[in-house]
């Protein structure tokens, strides 16, 4: 349990913290990368064990994670022909042919930084707050970041841990934060193009709207049940398509695992759908209705 680990640990906290907090703020802690990973994993875990009492430690760990969780993914163009590009690059190829590479290593930092910084707000709670101005638009900003699948599930995640952590400051903060939130998630619902990303997204509307509650209002609830609208006529389609393929001369074993994959995606997303209304009728009761019956 996390409470025993947490009593054993006390034991002997203050002096690996010490440890730790030396070796961050050392120069090798500063300029060996390697290093540095190992560090910020390490820091993540200690925060799971303490909890809030990792409130210390946050003015030290932070700021690497944030340069990390900020770093713009290395990018370059290669010319068509060029066959011999190392395995740190991961290379996509255009309509037009244009080839260009993304640095790998750059792009797994910044997703296990975002990570991270998803593990703080959760196990340090309301004492997350002080970070909450360069954390938050930093979250809301990357739900669309194209380049890498595990950023933005960390970002959507992020969500509801943030409006967690201001909540204990009034409704008014409450609702302020949540009217920068939902606009850009429903939105990127809308427009997410992987399925498993796209269940992260559902899982962190419902968890918002079980947390402001009323901060529901009538503009959100429409825009939410429109998204919940169009998403299950998509997953009508795609399960229509399902059975269409099925169908086809081409139709074989290995097909029918790619489908049924797809299926039991499908199947995760309307899961997640209806966990979305759920919430939200157990909020807002009869209040719902009139959204529902559109």
């Amino acid at each position: 349990r996390s409470s025993d680990l947490k009593e054993k640990f006390f034991e002997d906290a203050s002096d690996v913290m010490d440890l730790l907090m030396k070796t961050q703020t050392s120069d090798a802690g500063k300029q060996d990368d390697v290093l540095a990973s190992y560090l910020i994993q390490a820091w993540a875990r200690m925060c799971k064990i303490l909890g809030k009492d990792f409130l210390p430690y946050l003015p030290v760990v932070m700021p690497p994670i944030l340069a990390a969780a900020k770093v713009e993914p290395e990018v370059a163009v290669f010319d068509e022909d060029e066959n011999d590009v190392n395995n740190e690059w991961e290379c996509i190829t255009l309509a037009d042919q244009t080839k260009f590479g993304i640095k790998t290593a750059s792009l797994e930092d910044k997703s296990t930084a975002f990570q991270l910084l998803v593990c703080y707000a959760r196990d340090v709670g309301e004492e997350f707050v002080s970070y909450l101005d360069e954390v938050a638009p930093l979250m809301v900003n990357h739900l669309k970041f194209i380049l890498h699948e595990g950023v933005r599930t960390a970002a959507a995640d992020s969500l509801p841990y943030l409006l967690t952590c201001v909540k204990s400051k009034g409704p008014v903060f409450l609702q302020q934060l949540w009217a920068t939130f939902w606009p850009k998630l429903i939105e990127c619902m809308r427009t997410e193009p992987d399925k498993d990303v796209l269940v992260s997204f559902f899982q962190s509307l419902c968890a918002c709207v079980e947390i402001v509650e009323d901060g529901v209002d009538g503009e959100v609830m429409g825009a939410i049940t429109r998204i919940l609208h169009d998403r299950l006529q998509e997953h009508f389609k795609s399960e229509n398509d399902i059975k269409e393929k099925r169908k086809d001369e081409d139709y074989d074993e290995g097909v029918e695992e790619d489908l049924a994959m797809e299926g039991e995606t499908n199947e995760l997303v309307l899961n997640q759908v209806s966990d979305v209304l759920h919430a939200l009728f157990k909020i807002h009761r009869e209040g719902v209705l009139p959204y529902f019956n559109q």
